[in-house]
């Protein structure tokens, strides 16, 4: 069954850009509809460093104080060298000033990010609409109509915009014939993984095993939780882990230390 409604914006997409505008747009008595074919939000740790203008705008929209709650300063790097750990602060503290209120670097998983986001939204009246997919869209000058299917049918939406948020391999992107330039080198590919791990890992430092060629393994604590985003720079011919096992094998290969196993694995 197909029913039809109507609203002013339509966003396709509720990562952060898309959420950002949702709730700045709601907050102005906008009708807004925010849709996003995954099931659920996102569970990953992806980028987890916001930057100390976009803490701003996170407070302009007012989903600054579950960001400030779920993160924490970065903790200094810490550099092993054979036996030794070297404490090396990659991030200075900052100054706070009138033109900089908020001097440093965030740490939060996106996923905490995104959820901080969705929550505003929800205070304003929205709702993420997940499992919500656009299939297609038709452009008639003043306004758009766009088809979008759910696991109970589909529903045809006239919006008077329509937004794509919707990330690299955007659909609207697509439909409307817009290039996306550039080029992914894949040669040079990180693994990252959450997860938690035994061996005593100190959650003090962001742990870096350099090697050669720059390859490094990394395990940067993330905060309010007992896991780390690893990360685990591969070789150009490099075959991935696929799984505990041998992703296991590959970290106790580079850093010589057969305690670190890790488990618990999130993402």
């Amino acid at each position: 069954m197909t029913t039809t409604s109507t609203t002013d914006v339509l966003i396709i997409g509720a990562g952060p850009a898309g959420t950002a505008l949702a709730i700045d747009l709601a907050r102005r008595g906008m009708a807004v509809r925010l849709i996003d074919k995954a099931p659920h939000a996102f569970d990953g740790s992806r980028a987890k460093g916001v930057q100390p203008r976009t803490l701003e705008v996170l407070e302009d929209l007012g989903a600054l104080p579950d960001v400030i709650n779920q993160g924490t300063l970065y903790p200094p790097m810490g550099i092993h060298l054979g036996p030794l750990t070297i404490p090396y602060r990659a991030m200075a503290k900052g100054k706070r000033s009138a033109d900089v209120p908020y001097p440093d670097t965030w740490l939060i998983p996106q996923y905490r990010t995104d959820r901080a986001l969705h929550a505003r939204f929800e205070t304003l009246g929205g709702r993420v609409e997940f499992g919500t997919e656009l299939t297609e869209f038709t452009d008639h000058g003043a306004h758009v109509t766009a088809r979008v299917t759910t696991a109970d049918g589909g529903e045809d939406i006239t919006a008077r915009y329509l937004v794509g948020a919707d990330g690299g391999a955007s659909r609207v992107r697509k439909i409307v014939g817009v290039e996306f330039s550039g080029s992914t080198d894949e040669a040079d590919r990180i693994l990252i993984v959450d997860a938690a791990v035994s061996g005593g890992l100190s959650r003090k430092y962001w742990h870096v095993w350099p090697g050669v060629k720059g390859r490094f393994v990394g395990a940067c604590p993330l905060p309010h939780s007992d896991t780390f985003q690893w990360m685990i720079r591969l070789a150009p011919d490099e075959q991935p882990p696929q799984d505990l096992a041998q992703i296991n094998a590959r970290i106790q290969a580079h850093t010589r230390n057969k305690q670190l196993a890790l488990r618990d694995i999130q993402w």
